[in-house]
């Protein structure tokens, strides 16, 4: 019986589903079949993702202006959500007004338009473009551009009907309800510390993150907004709500990450002014003081 017992065991923990955790394993549940694409708003990135969840190929984007969910046409959102590919338009001669005094620009999607079958909005896609140096920043009305050569590349490795998954904005909300949060989305334990950062300062984050590693302090970090899947945003907020410590690493690119300062806002709303300290990464303060200040303080617990 002990052996048929471990048998069953074995034959669930190799099974295709516990398997297919790769990198966007999170992601698989959202589909009935793979490859699919993947989207990240937050890193301005598109992958190509198998079965198994890993990424098969990785491009970076440009992707809307404005954040959050496109409502109508002409609110310079991209949509969230789930969508498949319905049409393959070639677009090479396809003109575009961008209204900058311009005039329409030929090849303004590049070779081919990938249009997505978003309900209520018919011209959302997935296109080439006339200007490379856009990609990796909010630069369209509302679509996902790649580098011509990418979009080459993705077309011959997609079909019709291969499901396109976009990531949410993670823009917190005040008013979402704190015990439906935490009940749904919240870590079993809290961490000790929530790090807020931009991107752009990701190696200052991570130096911090190795002198907490040191002592035991424990601490939640996004690293690459894939915590939750869809629910990515109450993931964030559920670990702020439960932290003993909302620490803010400041500095001009934090300013300017829109991500970043809807999360200060977030705890702003929910924790005690005394549970929120900011790190200037550019100030006199080394991590070593501030880690002693956290224990002095009575925030943190050191091992």
């Amino acid at each position: 019986m002990k052996k048929l017992l471990i048998a069953l065991l074995l034959a669930m923990l190799l099974s295709p589903l516990s398997l297919a955790q790769g990198k966007y394993g999170v992601f698989l549940k959202y589909v009935d079949s793979a490859p699919f694409i993947l989207v990240n708003k937050q890193l301005l990135t598109l992958a190509l993702v198998d079965k198994e969840g890993e990424p098969v190929v990785e491009y970076g984007i440009a992707c809307a202006h404005n954040y959050g969910n496109k409502h109508k046409r002409g609110d310079h959102r991209t949509p969230e959500g789930i969508f498949p590919i319905n049409e393959f338009l070639y677009a090479a001669r396809i003109p575009h007004d961008f209204h900058d005094g311009k005039g329409p620009v030929k090849g303004a999607y590049g070779p081919w338009f990938l249009r997505l079958d978003v309900p209520g909005i018919r011209d959302i896609g997935i296109h080439g473009t006339h200007l490379p140096e856009s990609i990796g920043s909010r630069a369209t009305e509302g679509c996902i551009r790649l580098r011509n050569e990418n979009i080459l590349d993705l077309k011959s490795r997609v079909k019709l009907g291969t499901p396109v998954i976009i990531t949410p904005d993670p823009l917190l909300d005040a008013s979402w309800n704190d015990a439906e949060i935490i009940r749904a989305f919240a870590p079993e334990k809290g961490a000790d510390i929530f790090i807020s950062y931009s991107p752009r300062d990701i190696s200052a984050a991570e130096s911090l993150c190795r002198k907490l590693d040191s002592t035991g302090i424990t601490y939640y970090m996004d690293r690459d907004g894939l915590d939750g899947g869809m629910d990515h945003p109450k993931v964030l907020a559920a670990n702020i709500l439960q932290c003993k410590v909302f620490l803010c690493i400041c500095g001009e690119n934090s300013a300017q990450d829109v991500f970043q300062q809807s999360a200060i806002a977030y705890a702003e709303a929910k924790k005690p002014a005394d549970q929120i300290v900011r790190y200037e990464k550019e100030g006199d303060l080394s991590e070593d003081a501030l880690i002693r200040s956290l224990i002095i303080n009575n925030y943190v617990t050191a091992l």
